[in-house]
């Protein structure tokens, strides 16, 4: 009879623990406000790729919260990129995936001089590998697309320049942008202009168009139906 409670008990435990395992495992990723946040890595990245992430972290000037401190190859652990702050990655080809750079106070920096040639396919616009980049809330202004411009390439899905200091530029080659943050942009652009500058065949790729409070002038117009994939558009609180 002992032996049988004990048995019971034994299989109890290990249904209990089997539930807790795949509790964990559930909740091994989470969201953080709009951005997906996916577990850490246990892979190692791209050589190359993590050469440039190292390149970049170079030239910039400040990180008031530390959040670039794990970018480094100080330690063996630390050349597993994939596990960097805002670094995701392909869990099968390691490839660099999404980079995370929301509010990392970017605006006072000079990253104009990462755009020297590189042979990795993390900057290099024809094989990039990133198809999800934040980069919302940095203050940046128009000094930053020379080095944006590089970063993004036809498999950015998705791109978040909310908060920021941006006017028009030519983007109408993101042939599989499907969703864009444009919101809180604080410098005056005309509407016909703003979706002037992301046709081609952004305009025919874009399902989400999100930017309110930003400072559009003039109303919504005809240029709006080159946008033929649009799903759901925001442009509330115009100034």
């Amino acid at each position: 009879m002992t032996n049988k409670i004990c048995q019971k008990f034994l299989h109890l435990n290990l249904f209990i623990f089997s539930l807790l395992f795949l509790w964990i495992e559930a909740t091994n990723s989470t969201s953080v406000g709009h951005r997906h946040v996916p577990a850490a890595a246990h892979y190692k990245c791209i050589d190359k790729e993590r050469d440039a992430l190292l390149d970049f972290n170079a030239h910039i000037d400040q990180d008031p919260d530390c959040r670039l401190s794990t970018w480094t190859t100080e330690k063996e652990e630390d050349y597993k990129c994939c596990n960097w702050s805002g670094v995701t990655c392909n869990n099968q080809t390691g490839h660099v995936t999404q980079l995370d750079l929301y509010y990392y106070s970017l605006g006072g920096c000079n990253l104009s001089q990462v755009m020297r040639p590189y042979s990795s396919p993390l900057l290099n616009s024809s094989s990039s590998s990133i198809d999800t980049l934040y980069l919302g809330d940095n203050n940046l202004n128009s000094s930053m697309y020379p080095w944006l411009l590089p970063l993004t390439s036809n498999k950015l899905g998705m791109l978040d320049l909310s908060k920021n200091m941006l006017d028009c530029k030519s983007f109408g080659n993101l042939c599989s942008l499907t969703s864009l943050n444009f919101a809180h942009n604080s410098v005056a652009v005309k509407l016909p202009d703003f979706l002037n500058n992301w046709s081609g065949c952004t305009s025919v790729a874009l399902k989400d168009l999100y930017a309110p409070f930003s400072r559009f002038t003039r109303s919504l117009s005809d240029e709006i139906q080159m946008f033929s994939s649009l799903e759901y558009l925001v442009l509330d609180h115009m100034s």
